[in-house]
């Protein structure tokens, strides 16, 4: 699992499930079918400092990623090199912010 899902479920955990659970029951129109449930999992981790900082300092990655899904609603796994720059982005955010943790400690 990649670090901005693990931050994800972790603060959000309940909303993942349920969404990723509709996703599942809806292969071929989940975008439509579970946008209720996105906007859920989106309003949680809008809550979360962490989820937020990662969001802001990587929106280009993760607008590409996005667009990339709904886009391929039945082939995602063309997203996966999206996803890996998403992913590498988010974790640099994350160690940026445990290093600052560190240094004020």
């Amino acid at each position: 699992m990649d670090v901005t899902m693990q931050l994800v479920a972790k603060y959000c955990g309940n909303e993942l499930m349920k969404y990723s659970e509709c996703v599942e029951k809806h292969p071929h129109s989940w975008p439509s079918t579970c946008d209720m449930l996105r906007l859920a999992v989106a309003k949680c981790s809008d809550q979360n400092h962490t989820i937020k900082r990662v969001k802001v300092e990587c929106v280009k990655e993760f607008d590409k990623y996005n667009s990339c899904i709904r886009g391929n609603p039945t082939s995602v796994e063309r997203c996966i090199p999206l996803l890996d720059h998403f992913s590498s982005c988010a974790e640099r955010v994350l160690g940026n912010e445990e290093k600052q943790k560190t240094d004020k400690t």
